[in-house]
């Protein structure tokens, strides 16, 4: 009996069903993206820099259509490693902005715009990203097809990039000593996420290998 722990899909599953445990994760994800877009959406005026709210209100957007599109994998998440490791990793940013804004940061104009001008690039990278995965998208560990169009002809992994690139301004804009830990780890969890993603693409489609000869890692 698989540990509801470790592989809580497996303990859904084996009370609904397969196909219908993959319905009520795509179900809860659908609701989980729909609510943070209108929660987005209602926070227009409190975004200074409109071009930030844009990009932030995409990648929910994107994540809908995503799931409500996708298959059910070739190869499921798996495992602590594959099922919570990337889903710590996809809440770790949100922990940056605990910390207050640095004084500097504030009250200096040029490194405030230049902070969320670099906001916007890593946001819009991530969405790219995400677009071109389409269906194939996926927080935990899981294989569905291979995808080389958009960003993936030129980085493996630019959802992450993006990610770390946005995570990075946070930091200097929240900087502090717990914030310098948490983008620590946030560096961390992507790279070994990025490499458990490789290593179940490898598994379940052996001309992946191919792929990975024709990109760069993360840039």
């Amino acid at each position: 009996m698989p540990n509801p722990v470790a592989d809580p899909f497996s303990a859904l599953a084996r009370l609904t069903g397969t196909r219908l445990a993959h319905r009520l994760v795509r179900l809860a994800m659908l609701a989980a993206c729909l609510g943070f877009l209108l929660l987005r959406l209602s926070e227009y005026q409190h975004f200074r820099y409109k071009t930030l709210w844009v990009a932030e209100s995409a990648i929910f957007l994107v994540l809908i259509l995503a799931y409500a599109t996708r298959p059910e994998p070739v190869a499921r998440a798996k495992g602590a490693w594959e099922v919570w490791l990337p889903l710590a990793a996809a809440a770790l940013p949100f922990a940056l902005l605990r910390s207050p804004a640095h004084p500097w940061v504030l009250e200096n104009e040029t490194a405030l715009t230049a902070t969320f001008l670099t906001m916007t690039a890593g946001t819009l990278l991530t969405v790219w990203g995400m677009q071109a995965l389409g269906g194939a998208f996926s927080i935990t560990v899981e294989a569905r097809k291979i995808v080389a169009h958009g960003p993936y002809r030129l980085v493996r992994h630019p959802i992450y990039t993006g990610e770390i690139i946005t995570a990075t301004a946070v930091a200097l804009w929240r900087f502090s000593a717990v914030n310098l830990v948490v983008w620590a780890l946030i560096i961390t969890g992507q790279l070994v996420r990025a490499k458990l993603e490789e290593r179940k693409l490898l598994e379940s489609f052996p001309e992946y290998k191919e792929a990975l000869k024709k990109s760069r890692w993360f840039w």
